[in-house]
This record gives C-alpha cells, structure tokens and sequence, in this order.
C-alpha cells in the first residue's frame, strides 16, 4: 500500500507540473498571437509615416502635375520644379 501512495503523490505532482507547464504555454502563445496581431495590421496598413524636422525639407509630386515637385519645410509648401538639382519655387505659390 505504502508504493500505491506515493505512486499516487508522484502522479498528482506530475499532473500539477504538467497543468502549470500547459498554463505557461497558454499565456505565451496569447501573447505572441497578440503582437502577431500588432504586425499583421501595421504591415496591412498603406503608407509610411515621416517625422517631420524643423530644416530638413520633403518632398513629393504633385498628384496633378507630374513634372511639379511641392516642398514643405519648417510648416511651409511650396511648389516648384527640379532645375540642376535645385528645388526653384514656381512664382505665385
């Protein structure tokens, strides 16, 4: 009988070990789907974000005019073309 019992504590600890091992595994796998999730929907997302900085022009074409460049530094657009590398401001913008 002595064996039956401590077969039976051996078991037990075994199974707790084993639930709390399969507890752990849950909390991860939810965590990982999680950020998973986080990237799946940025990657789906269109686009990139630019951080604009005070000095340090952008630049874009116009939607409308292919050969017409709008600039935008320090809060400020400007549209213009590219002359010998130069951004030259249209007159009137």
């Amino acid at each position: 009988m002595v064996k039956r019992k401590q077969e039976s504590t051996i078991q037990s600890t075994d199974s707790l070990k084993y639930k709390a091992a399969e507890e752990e595994f849950r909390k991860r796998n939810k965590a990982v789907n999680k950020r998973l999730e986080l990237a799946l929907k940025s990657l789906l997302t269109p686009g990139i974000v630019i951080e604009e900085k005070w000095g340090v022009p952008l630049f874009w074409v116009s939607k409308n005019e292919p050969d017409v460049f709008i600039r935008r530094l320090n809060g400020r657009e400007q549209r213009g073309r590219m002359i010998d590398s130069e951004f030259q401001a249209i007159d009137g913008a």
